[in-house]
């Protein structure tokens, strides 16, 4: 996998229109900060989920108005955490890291920026 920044990606994956670029956020860590090994069995049940939580790393301009004179906003910005259904969009693969590419509408719900994603993922497999 190719070290990249954000910039960069912006720089070469611009979507278009109501379209965004979401990367799925990293996996659960294998330890907690307590030294507590997490078991193989709850990355089995997150991948059986049909919801991946993911960070948003480019936005399209948004979809003009029914009259084509005004651009609609994008209710998303780059570095929301979302959760997006694993086949929303379609899938591409560039620098060896797999994005998804969607439209803004895909996304079910955004993360609060002070939400752990531990807490996420406990919650998609029905550990919360």
């Amino acid at each position: 996998m190719i070290d990249i920044s954000l910039e960069d990606i912006q720089k070469h994956l611009k979507p278009r229109h109501d379209r965004i670029v979401v990367e799925r956020e990293k996996e659960l860590k294998q330890e907690t900060k307590g030294g507590i090994h997490l078991p193989d069995s709850v990355d089995m049940e997150i991948e059986m989920t049909n919801f991946r939580p993911g960070v948003v790393v480019a936005v399209g301009p948004g979809r003009w108005d029914p009259h084509g004179s005004l651009r609609c906003p994008m209710d998303l910005k780059v570095g929301d955490r979302v959760v997006f259904h694993k086949n929303a969009g379609e899938k591409i693969y560039v620098w060896g890291r797999c994005f998804q590419v969607m439209g803004d509408g895909d996304c079910g719900l955004e993360i609060r920026d002070d939400t752990p994603i531990e807490m996420v993922y406990a919650q998609m497999v029905g550990r919360g």
